[in-house]
């Protein structure tokens, strides 16, 4: 093997996780080949948020992936994200206006919708993983929007998922957070979390300040 499919099967080797979590190596990461830092710290992010199964199963974050790119209309992340996706639950329903409502209507989030995700049962550990897969999602996507990758060869484009409607506008609620309470104690299985999230996504003005007590 020679030429440029021998270089497309010796980067696959070198970032097994991200195969192991797409089936392949996106081509998203390929065309970051001469940043192999930034293509390995995205590996870690995968490797923390997407892989593992805690509170949320790994078709609800591909959902919540889904959604992501729905809302920014971005055709190869819609593709790639909705590879192995299967129908949503009525409880993935609460989960989708959670990330959506995060993902394009960011300032207007409150503890309105905090609250209306722990009336559907789930816990501020599934909300600290709902609002990294949507961060993961919208890192995805703006690289997806500058970098103009191919559609991958077998991530053929699926029917746009429903999504939950939400109203054209928001009141302003006057309510800062923090939104969830801090954790004394994490299972070690969301150690990865706090270290790599704090240095991945510490610059956001969305994430952290709002979501945590200090």
């Amino acid at each position: 093997m020679s030429g440029p499919l021998a270089m497309r099967d010796e980067m696959s080797g070198s970032y097994p996780t991200l195969v192991a979590a797409y089936g392949f190596l996106p081509n998203l990461f390929r065309l970051q080949s001469e940043l192999p830092a930034a293509i390995e710290s995205q590996e870690r992010l995968v490797h923390c948020i997407l892989v593992p199964e805690n509170r949320l199963s790994r078709n609800s974050k591909d959902l919540l992936l889904c959604a992501v790119a729905s809302a920014w209309e971005n055709e190869y992340c819609s593709a790639l994200f909705g590879r192995r996706l299967v129908a949503a639950s009525d409880r993935d329903a609460a989960l989708l206006k959670f990330s959506l409502k995060l993902a394009k209507h960011g300032p207007w989030f409150c503890q309105n919708d905090v609250d209306a995700l722990r009336g559907a049962g789930f816990d501020d550990l599934a909300m600290i993983e709902a609002v990294s897969t949507t961060a993961l999602g919208q890192m995805a996507c703006t690289l997806a929007e500058g970098l103009r990758p191919e559609v991958d060869q077998g991530a053929a484009l699926h029917a746009p998922i429903k999504l939950p409607q939400l109203p054209e506008s928001f009141e302003w609620v006057d309510a800062s957070g923090p939104y969830l309470g801090s954790q004394t104690t994490l299972d070690t299985a969301f150690a990865p979390y706090v270290a790599h999230l704090t240095l991945c996504f510490a610059s956001s003005s969305v994430l952290f300040p709002i979501f945590f007590e200090h």
